[in-house]
């Protein structure tokens, strides 16, 4: 069983999730993890990423703040300044605040030059 099998079985345990569907999660979850390679864990961990940063950009903007998703950093650089430990890898960042100036008109295509 993984590290993280073994806290996925803590959490379900700690609330209260029946011992036996707790058996049954973190089996498929260990399966899951244990027939992928590392690059296609990562590839995985990095999609998931994705999704959860829509949701923080969304909820950011219904509470009044402005973000901005950011690639194009250097994750083991990063990874060295703040001490993370292994196996997490930073994907993205995602600076939250208020804008110090007025947005410029957001420029769209139209309708019909995206579908046809």
């Amino acid at each position: 069983m993984t590290a993280s099998s073994k806290k996925l079985g803590a959490l379900l345990k700690k609330n209260h999730v029946p011992a036996e569907v707790q058996k049954m999660v973190t089996g498929m979850a260990a399966g899951f993890a244990n027939n992928m390679s590392p690059d296609q864990r990562l590839a995985w961990s990095q999609a998931q990423t994705y999704l959860a940063l829509g949701n923080a950009l969304n909820g950011a903007k219904a509470l009044g703040f402005d973000s901005c998703p950011m690639g194009g950093f250097d994750p083991k650089e990063f990874t060295r300044i703040l001490k993370i430990p292994s196996p997490l890898v930073p994907v993205m960042l995602c600076p939250l605040g208020y804008a110090a100036d007025k947005p410029l008109p957001k420029v769209r295509f139209t309708k019909e030059d995206i579908f046809f």
